[in-house]
């Protein structure tokens, strides 16, 4: 049985300090990949200096930040072989990352798209005590089904309809033959929010969908260390501003992966259920950036509209709570408060 040659490709963007730990744990793999693409989408710190120290990684650099779509698509344009895996320039993964995972590519010919667990860590790289809605998701899944096939349906139910969680990032990889990038651009390119999305979100859910009798899976090992730090898109939300930016992005992100999957679902039953699912995400990030705009009136008709949506999910207290103490303390304070949670948790 042949080997399935790999290639990695790292995502950067002004991660300088972190970027040395991130190479070394690719260079420390047990089963080391054919080819390593360091993609920067015009940085401002030294991350291109630092990994000019490093002749086996490739590098493309942009002058101009194109967005961290089309960074990672630039990278996906020179891959040649087999496997595609993704590290973001802040993470780190174990030494038995890829040996593991190909072995599982090996094991199931069918498979197009692998994930494994993860940790959380700081940026000294100590294990922080998270368990997040992923963990809770995948751990669910696992209990309840019955066979690998049950498994992956599951799981593309998660990737396509962004439900329970379904960690990519850092933890993802596919098959480059399951990828058809030629129609991918061609359809990205009718949108103007492929300028803004993050790419795993779009790149999943549109490889999911236009193979979608073939199998996913995720892997019980923990693979990769997830690095939660200031500049990190969770933490480093301490302004309203911050917050709406962070907001807009996603909500980018879910308009053009709605945009992509009603071009490629051919099932109108499963199409006319991701439109729905697709039209309320955006709406809950409506919600969400008149909370942090200080537009409290709208925030409060639209989450009285969304009151059986946020039911459904199960966080109906949680968006209260949040409405509550935005008509208390106003936008700054709440995301201050939210802000020094989540510095209390990345260095507890």
């Amino acid at each position: 049985m042949s080997i399935l040659t790999s290639t990695v490709v790292i995502i950067n963007y002004n991660n300088y300090p972190f970027i040395k730990q991130c190479i070394d744990s690719v260079l420390s793999q047990t089963h080391m990949p054919n080819q390593i693409i360091f993609c920067d989408d015009a940085s401002t710190d030294d991350s291109l200096n630092l990994v000019k120290d490093y002749p086996s990684v490739d590098i493309i650099a942009h002058s101009t930040n194109v967005g961290p779509l089309h960074n990672c698509l630039d990278a996906l344009m020179k891959v040649k072989t087999d496997l595609v895996f993704f590290l973001d320039s802040d993470d780190i993964w174990e030494p038995l990352k890829i040996e593991k995972v190909i072995q599982q590519y090996e094991l199931s010919p069918s498979t197009i798209l692998i994930s494994h667990n993860h940790k959380h860590v700081d940026v000294s790289n100590n294990i922080l005590p998270i368990y997040d809605s992923t963990h809770a998701n995948i751990d669910k899944i696992k209990k309840r089904s019955t066979s690998e096939l049950q498994e992956s349906y599951e799981y593309k139910q998660s990737i396509l309809f962004r439900k329970g969680g379904f960690w990519l990032g850092s933890a993802y990889s596919f098959r480059l033959s399951a990828f058809d990038i030629k129609r991918f651009n061609i359809l990205i390119n009718k949108s103007i929010s492929s300028r803004y999305a993050y790419p795993d979100l779009s790149l999943a859910p549109f490889i999911v969908a236009t193979n979608i009798s073939s199998n996913v899976a995720c892997l019980d090992d923990y693979l990769f260390h997830y690095r939660r730090h200031s500049q990190s898109s969770t933490p480093r939300t301490k302004t309203p501003l911050n917050k709406v930016e962070t907001i807009k992005r996603l909500c980018h992100t879910n308009r053009l992966t709605s945009f992509l999957l009603q071009e490629t679902v051919d099932d109108p039953t499963l199409a006319k259920a991701l439109l729905k699912r697709y039209r309320s995400l955006l709406l809950e990030y409506d919600y969400l950036e008149f909370i942090y705009s200080g537009k409290r009136i709208r925030s409060l008709l639209l989450y009285l509209y969304l009151i059986p949506h946020f039911y459904t999910q199960k966080y109906l207290i949680k968006e209260t709570i949040r409405l509550i103490l935005v008509f208390i303390l106003g936008p700054e304070k709440l995301v201050l408060l939210e802000a020094n949670r989540n510095s209390r948790l990345i260095s507890s």
